[in-house]
C-alpha cells in the first residue's frame, strides 16, 4: 500500500458552525480540524490492488465522533463504484479510531471526508502512487 497525501490546493477546509459565540471557539475548531485531517493523511493508503488494476474512484465517508474523539460510527455516504476502495476508506475508519478531543463545549461531531482516489500519471508506469484527499465539510452538532 502507498500513503496518500493531500494536494495543498484541496486541503482547505469548509466549516458550517453553529453558533459558538466567540471567535476563539472557530479558532479552536479550526486548530482541532487541523489536527484531524494530519490523522487521516497519515493513515490513508491507496491499496495496492487498486493501483495494480488501475482503479480510480471517489468515495465519501461520514464520521460520527464524541466529545473524546472516540470514533462512534463510520458510513459510507457515496460510493467509489470499486468495492477494493470503498473497502480502504472503511479501514481507513478503522485506522483513526480515536481522533482528538473535540474542542470544549462539544460533545459530538459529524464530518465528511470525500476521498479520491487518482493513480498520477507516473503511478500508471509503476511509479510513486496518490490518492487525494479534498476538502473535508465538517459541520459541528451541539448536543
Amino acid at each position: 500500500m502507498f500513503r496518500t497525501s493531500f494536494i495543498s490546493t484541496l486541503v482547505a477546509a469548509s466549516f458550517a458552525l453553529l453558533p459558538l459565540g466567540t471567535a476563539q471557539a472557530t479558532d479552536t475548531m479550526t486548530e482541532w480540524s487541523a489536527k484531524v485531517r494530519n490523522e487521516i493523511v497519515e493513515n490513508n493508503y491507496y491499496p495496492q490492488s487498486a493501483i495494480n488494476r488501475g482503479i480510480e474512484g471517489k468515495v465519501k465517508v461520514r464520521f460520527e465522533v464524541s466529545g473524546s474523539g472516540l470514533v462512534k460510527g463510520v458510513q459510507i455516504t457515496e460510493t467509489s463504484g470499486s468495492d477494493i476502495l470503498d473497502a480502504e476508506a472503511m479501514r481507513l475508519a478503522l485506522r483513526v479510531a480515536k481522533l482528538p478531543s473535540l474542542p470544549e463545549g462539544l460533545n459530538q461531531h459529524s464530518f465528511v471526508v470525500p476521498i479520491t482516489f487518482k493513480l498520477a500519471e507516473a503511478s500508471k508506469q509503476g511509479e510513486k502512487t496518490k490518492a487525494v484527499a479534498e476538502n473535508m465539510d465538517l459541520k459541528i452538532r451541539l448536543g
